[in-house]
């Protein structure tokens, strides 16, 4: 049997997801050749420069607040690890799911709304950005702003790109997406009511995705150990670089007012 690996994690949810893979992870005090899940709250960068620095052999950032494109890049420049991003509305398993079910259909305009308190709203604009570059198939680029965000792909003239952000006083972030085309792709993220629902809509007809049973932790933590046995490397950094700087420059125009 394939030895299990260390685990260092102090936040609930990963402590369960570890308990939930009994066969492959155990839990961990010391970084060396282990999975270290980092609290992506504060200056999460520090965190997991001082983790890989210790030998960690994978670390794994836990729903990052903060991302400035300086301190990503930094990071990226000097860790040498497998470093992977939990980005909870943004699932690799739900990404997986999405694109698998558009098959080759590609999009051809991508409207994002969201919704959130001023302080969660440039995390959540962050998101939206990421599900744009995903459903559009690579990277994006700010063109406009106003009323709306506008962004087109870096090369090609399709799909088009539309983001509405709208701070609220009271309830928890909202992120809606839609990839419209011959093939149309749903996605409602509603935290206040718990509602997660990607459908996919085609001249068949309408489906909707079966639930993710899967906790978003345990998730996150299958994926770190495949990369602390594998070493390969992640392009976690570069994407959420690409995802930060559209959403910092969208919360630099006062996009909307409440930004500030």
């Amino acid at each position: 049997m394939t030895a299990r690996i260390g685990v260092v994690a102090t936040a609930p949810g990963f402590r369960v997801a570890v308990a939930g893979l009994p066969f492959r992870a155990e839990e961990a005090s010391a970084p060396e050749r282990a999975v270290v899940v980092v609290d992506g709250r504060g200056e999460w960068w520090d965190a997991a420069a001082r983790a890989a620095a210790g030998g960690a052999g994978a670390v794994l950032v836990a729903d990052p607040g903060r991302a400035p494109v300086d301190a990503i890049d930094a990071l990226a420049a000097g860790v040498d690890v497998p470093l992977l991003l939990h980005r909870p509305r943004l699932r690799h398993d739900l990404v997986a799911r999405a694109l698998e079910a558009r098959g080759t259909a590609l999009a051809r305009v991508i409207v994002a709304e969201c919704r959130a308190e001023p302080g969660g709203l440039p995390a959540l604009v962050r998101d939206a950005v990421g599900w744009i570059r995903l459903l559009a198939g690579g990277p994006m680029e700010l063109v406009a702003t106003g009323g709306a965000a506008l962004l087109r792909p870096t090369a090609g003239r399709a799909p088009v790109g539309t983001l509405v952000a709208t701070a609220t006083t009271t309830g928890g972030p909202v992120l809606r997406v839609r990839a419209l085309g011959e093939t149309t792709t749903e996605l409602e993220i509603d935290d206040p009511i718990g509602r997660r629902e990607l459908s996919t809509s085609t001249a068949a007809g309408r489906t909707v995705a079966p639930a993710l049973h899967e906790s978003a932790e345990r998730a996150a933590l299958r994926r770190a150990l495949d990369a602390a046995e594998s070493g390969d490397p992640a392009d976690d950094l570069s994407r959420l670089r690409h995802d930060s700087g559209i959403a910092d420059r969208v919360a630099s125009a006062r996009l909307p007012e409440a930004f500030s």
